[in-house]
This record gives C-alpha cells, structure tokens and sequence, in this order.
C-alpha cells in the first residue's frame, strides 16, 4: 500500500477528529512498525472505532472533557466502506462523492507521511 483514506462518511464536521487519527496511523504503516505495514482495513476501522473519541476530546472538542460522552463514543464509528486503500483513492474521488469527510496519507519522496483532506 502507498497510501490509504479513512472517512466519517457523510459529516465533515468531524476531520479534525479524523487526520490526527491518519497522521498518527500514517507514521506506524509507513514506517512497518509491528507489522503495520500489513494492516487491513478491518484493523483501521477496529482502531478508529476504538479510539475515535479520543482524538475527537484531544483535537476537536473544545471544551474539558473528564467524563466520557457515551453518545459520541457510539456515533464516532465508521465500517470497513470508509476506507480506501491506492487506487480505489482516485476512484472515490472521480466519483465526486467526496466533500471533506475523509484524509489521505502517503509518504512522500523524501519519506514523511503526508496528509491531505478529500
């Protein structure tokens, strides 16, 4: 894989909870650490699912948060259709269905991860 997408299809209100979530994966896939440059989309959508909210109360809420908002931990969930890998990128943007819902990592020639918001 030389880059891959993951969105909170149909509400971009919530990319700032969604790059820091990519840039962060980015590191660790392009990197290879622990075997992350075999991941699945299965195993991005357990982790987002998993820690969306933390990076939603770090990145995008605004105000203290000490106790969990159970409400937004269940709707900050996505399924393996909100994740594209290579190609299948283009194809979703070619379709112009994308309306900034979603962010993009590669590593870029001098070998830092990059992101971008589609």
């Amino acid at each position: 894989m030389k880059r891959f997408c993951v969105r909170f299809s149909g509400d971009n209100d919530f990319i700032n909870t969604v790059v820091p979530f990519v840039k962060a994966l980015g590191a660790k896939v392009f990197a290879g650490y622990g075997g992350y440059d075999r991941i699945t989309k299965e195993h991005i959508v357990q982790l987002f699912n998993d820690h969306a909210y933390t990076f939603y109360v770090m990145y995008q809420k605004y105000e203290l948060q000490i106790l969990p908002d159970e409400r937004m931990k269940g709707y900050l969930q996505i399924s393996v259709k909100d994740v594209y890998f290579d190609d299948e990128i283009q194809a979703f943007c070619d379709s112009g269905q994308w309306n900034g819902d979603g962010c993009v990592a590669h590593m870029d020639h001098e070998g830092k991860v990059q992101t971008y918001v589609i």
